[in-house]
C-alpha cells in the first residue's frame, strides 16, 4: 500500500473554506429565488385582504358585533341559515330573495318542525294549527284554526262573489251600495239562525226569498210579525169545492183561510172556509 501523506503546508497562513465555484453560484440563485417567493407571498397577502377587506371588525361589508353579525348589503346563502333574529338596518329595507322558494321554519326542542311558511313561485302556503294575523298594536284582525275562522273587525270587503262550504257567523251582512244583495244555494239550503233575533232590511229596494222548494220561518218561542203597508201572497190555491159549481171563481176579493196543518188557502166570499181534502193537500 502507499503510503497516505498529510502536508500542514498553509497558503500564505490561512487555511481556505467555504464553498466556491458553480455551488457558490447555486446557493445565490436560489436565496434569490426564495426572496422572490416570499415577496410574491407578501404581494398576495395584502391583495387578498384589500379584495376581501379584512379588519379587526370583520371581512368586507360582514361584521363581528358583541350581539351577533351585522352585513351591510346582499348577502347570498348557499345553505341553511339558523337564527333567531333577523333585523334590517335602521331606516333600511330588508329584501328576502331566493331563485325557488323561501321556507321559514319553527322547531321546538326535539327538531321536530310546529310550524312552516313557505313562499313558493305562485302562492303562499302556511302550516301550523294556528295562524293569526294581528295589527301594530298586537291586536288580533285574523285567527284561523282548522275548525273556524275568526274575523276581529266590524267590516269585511269582499268585491264580487264569495263561497262558504260550511256555515258563517257574523252579526251583519249588507250589500255594496247600489247593489243587490244576493245569498243563495244551488244545490243546497240557506238557513238564518239567530239567537236574538233575525232582521232583513233593505232600506232603498226590495227583499225576496226565492225556492225551488219550500221556505219555512220558525220561531220555537215567540211568534212571527210581518209589519208592512202591503203584504201579498199571491199564487194561493182556491177552494173549488166549498161553494159548488154556482160559485163565481172570477170575484176580485176572497177569503183567507186556513188548514189544521198550517195551510192557507183560498174560499169564495159569500161561502164558509170549508176545508177540504183538495185544498190542504200538499
Amino acid at each position: 500500500m502507499r503510503p497516505t501523506h498529510i502536508s500542514n503546508e498553509t497558503f500564505g497562513g490561512f487555511l481556505p473554506v467555504g464553498i466556491y465555484g458553480w455551488r457558490k453560484r447555486c446557493l445565490y440563485a436560489f436565496i434569490l429565488l426564495l426572496m422572490i417567493l416570499v415577496i410574491m407571498n407578501l404581494a398576495l397577502t395584502v391583495w387578498i385582504l384589500r379584495v376581501l377587506d379584512f379588519s379587526i371588525g370583520g371581512m368586507g361589508k360582514l361584521r363581528i358585533l358583541d350581539k351577533g353579525i351585522r352585513v351591510d348589503g346582499r348577502t347570498e346563502f348557499t345553505k341553511t341559515l339558523y337564527t333567531s333574529k333577523i333585523n334590517s338596518l335602521p331606516k333600511k329595507p330588508l329584501f328576502v330573495e331566493s331563485s325557488a322558494n323561501v321556507t321559514i321554519e319553527a322547531r321546538d326542542k326535539t327538531g321536530a318542525v310546529t310550524n312552516q311558511l313557505i313562499i313558493g313561485e305562485n302562492n303562499i302556503e302556511s302550516r301550523g294549527d294556528r295562524f293569526e294575523i294581528k295589527d301594530k298594536k298586537g291586536r288580533e284582525s285574523l285567527v284561523i284554526t282548522r275548525d273556524h275562522i275568526e274575523l276581529y273587525r266590524s267590516k269585511l270587503v269582499q268585491k264580487g262573489n264569495t263561497l262558504f262550504d260550511g256555515s258563517i257567523e257574523t252579526p251583519t251582512v249588507h250589500s255594496p251600495n247600489n247593489r243587490p244583495l244576493v245569498i243563495e244555494a244551488p244545490e243546497s239550503s240557506v238557513k238564518l239562525v239567530g239567537h236574538t233575533g233575525v232582521n232583513l232590511i233593505s232600506a232603498s229596494g226590495k227583499v225576496e226569498l226565492k225556492s225551488s222548494q219550500d221556505i219555512s220561518f220558525h220561531s220555537g218561542k215567540s211568534f212571527i210579525s210581518f209589519d208592512a203597508k202591503g203584504i201579498y201572497l199571491k199564487n194561493l190555491k182556491i177552494n173549488r169545492d166549498a161553494g159548488g159549481n154556482s160559485t163565481n171563481f172570477n170575484a176580485k176579493v176572497f177569503q183567507l183561510c186556513m188548514c189544521n196543518t198550517g195551510r192557507l188557502f183560498l174560499a169564495p166570499p159569500t161561502e164558509e172556509c170549508m176545508a177540504t181534502n183538495d185544498a190542504c193537500r200538499r
